[in-house]
């Protein structure tokens, strides 16, 4: 075990915020004492500006507050393709929509649970239309499809994780070339609905794919590694970055003893514990949220507590991005006077 005065962990849980008020009041709030402590006596900063991505970004030395979005493409790219690669890569990713009495919604791409072969099956349908623009659909992973162009696209979108249960229209792809890119979705969209793939799927009983959807777009920026010893991730993006900066990477771990049996050295380590949550209804949203609290105090705030106790961790940040970032240390938990609250969650 590392020496405490250089252990630091923090821990990055996105989209842990409490639902909207009047999602819980068919269930009492979770119990978890050592996730109140860690929010009342830790130091508080604000919420980031921009998202997630943005966030993660910043997290590794990136500066990604850019008027054409956040590069997102080529560094997952990079993972999923196992090295980096030159010129401007835009994420194409297969999503689902569904119309409604108002209005057209996205629905994501979690649920798709699209398999491999039939990936590079429908990729290989749409890249026939695609190859008359110079394009070439890669999908190197079965939700995270990639379009290399050579130069800037005239445009930026939401992701899809931003844009999960709102109007379809509302999030499509805009600046000066957007009209171009939406006249091409249209017509993959055609493509798309009598895909033999596609059908397969419905006969099935499992959901289409409708569209792809446009984001991420970027040059590979320079990632100088934001000072990590240690990365434990699963999380595409994360993992794409720890890659890019020449940092150690592992799996995520299932908790916090499963972490510290590996003797991580010396150093500040990020283990990243979740992407942000799909959309749900009221009732589900908050059943969500106690689940996944409930687990965070269990696998890793009281036994992370408990190793500070014990003078063996230097601090513990708590990172809800875009969210609040608490900041714990062997000091800051003697504020004993402080009273625990979990509300400040979110």
């Amino acid at each position: 075990m590392a020496d405490a005065a250089d252990l630091q962990v923090t821990l990055l849980v996105a989209g842990c915020s409490r639902p909207a008020e009047g999602t819980a009041e068919a269930a009492p709030p979770p119990s978890a004492p050592g996730l109140a402590t860690v929010i009342s006596r830790g130091d508080r900063v604000a919420s980031s500006a921009g998202g997630v991505e943005a966030h993660l970004l910043a997290l590794f030395g990136v500066n990604a507050m850019r008027e054409e979005g956040v590069p997102v493409a080529p560094i997952t790219r990079a993972y999923d393709a196992g090295e980096p690669a030159a010129g401007w890569w835009l994420r194409a990713d297969p999503v689902e929509a569904q119309a409604d009495q108002h209005t057209v919604r996205l629905l994501g791409n979690r649920h798709l649970r699209l398999a491999p072969h039939e990936a590079r099956a429908l990729a290989a349908e749409l890249n026939g239309l695609l190859a008359e623009d110079g394009l070439v659909l890669q999908p190197l992973d079965p939700l995270r499809w990639y379009l290399g162009l050579a130069v800037d696209p005239g445009f930026c979108g939401l992701s899809v994780d931003a844009s999960v249960g709102r109007d379809l229209y509302a999030c499509l792809p805009s600046g000066t070339q957007a009209q171009r890119w939406r006249r091409l979705l249209t017509e993959l969209q055609m493509l798309l609905s009598v895909s033999p793939v596609n059908q397969a799927r419905v006969a099935r009983g499992e959901p289409p794919v409708t569209s792809l959807w446009l984001w991420g777009g970027g040059a590979l920026p320079r990632v100088p590694g934001g000072g990590w010893t240690g990365v434990a991730s699963d999380e595409p993006l994360s993992c794409g970055l720890a890659q890019l900066a020449g940092v150690v990477r592992g799996a995520r771990p299932a908790d916090a003893a499963a972490w510290l049996a590996t003797s991580p050295p010396s150093g500040s380590h990020l283990i990243v514990l979740g992407e942000t949550a799909e959309q749900t209804d009221s009732a589900g949203a908050w059943a969500h949220w106690c689940e996944r609290v409930l687990g965070l105090e269990r696998d890793w705030i009281q036994p992370l507590l408990a190793l500070m106790r014990e003078g063996r961790l230097a601090s513990l940040a708590l990172d809800t991005a875009p969210g609040p970032r608490w900041s714990l240390t062997r000091r800051s938990l003697r504020r004993w006077w402080r009273r625990p609250r979990l509300e400040a969650l979110g």
